[in-house]
């Protein structure tokens, strides 16, 4: 499992069990010890952390990080079913002199320890932004969805020279100044997440071509024909955009044409490669995109062209 995967699950299983709301209460109780606190407080937020559990535990994505942080001993409902007699009006040391009670504070705790240490790991900014947050800094992050551990040198490579590709034309398209772009966060495992910081306008202008694709791609499921791949080509923004510069002489035909093949298909080969903006990959989705992008691959290559 890659860290950022495995950040992004903590980060859901802390917010689901309500970890912070239970360590505030704990803390608030310790910062007097000998005065007593209504740790009572914590019993309704108890009893929805354990259903919380129940169904972390029945999810697929969710349930191997919970196993690996040993929720399950904290948990049991023998444990649990004690907890609400021992979380009444009381001074501190009656708490932590009962085990259970220490160790359900402790877990909760670890696991925001866990969660703040684990996100210093990685660049912050990128793992705590939201998509659109990321492109205002001019930062797309992809996700490769791999078989394999890893990606071999050969394909980095490719990838990123694919991605360079992408950005040159855009930039002669859009007629932006040519810029620097560079890898700001390669994270691998059983699947590879990929950061990738440029001017904003081109790390948005990237994003939308993967999105108007990867949306035409889920419209049709299953794309067979070269009909249908010239319907996509004509769909998007940036090719009306070639169209419209052609049009006012900004562009020569040969230039449109040019631009509208490379865009085409180094996004295809891309897409190929399983590559796509990890905001267009949903958790829940993770199994039908991994089908969409078989298919898809299965497409090229029945179509392939230079």
């Amino acid at each position: 499992m890659q860290k950022l995967d495995f950040i992004k699950k903590i980060e859901t299983i802390t917010e689901r069990l309500k970890s912070i709301e239970i360590v505030k209460i704990f803390q608030e109780g310790f910062k007097n010890p000998s005065k007593p606190y209504n740790y009572a407080l914590l019993n309704p937020i108890l009893f929805i952390s354990k259903s919380q559990f129940d169904q972390i535990m029945l999810d697929p994505n969710l349930e191997p990080v919970m196993s690996l942080i040993t929720g399950s001993a904290v948990y049991e409902e023998k444990v649990i079913s004690t907890l609400p007699n021992i979380f009444r009006p009381s001074n501190a040391t009656n708490i932590v002199f009962d085990s259970n009670a220490t160790n359900f504070f402790s877990f909760h705790k670890g696991l925001i320890d866990t969660l703040n240490v684990t996100k210093n790991l990685l660049s912050n900014e990128i793992i705590n932004n939201n998509n659109s947050q990321n492109l205002e800094n001019g930062v797309l992050l992809f996700t490769v969805q791999i078989e394999t551990e890893g990606l071999s040198t050969s394909q980095y490579i490719k990838i990123f020279s694919l991605l360079n590709e992408l950005i040159k034309t855009i930039e002669k398209i859009y007629k932006f100044e040519e810029s620097e772009s560079e890898i700001v966060l390669l994270d691998s495992g059983s699947n590879t997440n990929l950061g990738l910081k440029t001017k904003v306008e081109l790390a948005k202008s990237i994003f939308e071509i993967f999105k108007e694709i990867w949306d035409f791609i889920t419209s049709f499921k299953y794309i067979r024909n070269e009909q249908k791949s010239n319907a996509l080509l004509e769909s998007l923004s940036i090719r009306k955009k070639i169209q419209e510069s052609v049009e006012e002489g900004i562009l020569t035909e040969e230039e449109g044409k040019e631009y509208s093949h490379i865009i085409k298909t180094r996004t295809d080969n891309l897409i190929g490669l399983k590559v796509l903006p990890r905001e267009l990959i949903v958790e829940r989705q993770l199994i039908e995109s991994k089908n969409l992008l078989n298919e898809y691959k299965i497409f090229l290559l029945e179509n392939k062209k230079d």
